[in-house]
């Protein structure tokens, strides 16, 4: 089984945020395509996961994943009960999900979001994941695995070994 963690920052190609936003959701939806599809040929035990799948991009690798017959899978939080959990509780949580997304995953690709300000930094869920795999590769960088982060035109803003993905 060769999994691929396919996510991406949370207001990216959502369409309650940007409803009227269609061509970046279009414009994923052919960037997530065209890299499952590349996948797909180089890897018949293909297994893509993600998160979010409600909506933008973890919705569009859902839907994509089903329509070409590919395995996929969904790390999702579920908060039970009448007590309501507060904010910081929940990011907690779903921060250590990236914990679930890094041991499973054997590359990663990020469809990140470019900040309107060339001063403001990318930051959410998404970018702990990329934190916390730049980490991996300055630990021990024969047990890092590749990773690429996207914007998006498609184009590449950083990765580990980003040609082992991206290549045709």
């Amino acid at each position: 089984m060769f999994v691929t963690c396919l996510v991406g920052a949370r207001r990216r190609s959502n369409a309650r945020v940007n409803p009227n936003d269609k061509k970046v959701q279009d414009d994923d939806r052919f960037l997530i395509t065209e890299i499952i599809s590349s996948l797909k040929k180089k890897h018949s035990d293909l297994f893509v996961i993600s998160y979010a799948c409600d909506n933008g991009v973890g919705k569009i690798t859902k839907d994509i994943c089903g329509e070409l017959g590919i395995k996929f899978g969904e790390i999702v939080w579920y908060f039970h009960g009448d007590a309501r959990w507060e904010p910081s509780e929940t990011a907690v949580a779903y921060l250590k999900r990236n914990a679930t997304a890094l041991e499973m995953g054997d590359i990663f690709i990020i469809l990140a979001e470019t900040p309107e300000k060339d001063f403001l930094k990318r930051k959410g869920m998404v970018e702990d994941l990329v934190d916390r795999l730049k980490q991996k590769v300055v630990v021990n960088e024969n047990e890092a695995r590749p990773y690429v982060v996207l914007d998006e035109s498609g184009s590449i803003l950083e990765g580990f070994k980003q040609n082992i993905i991206m290549e045709g």
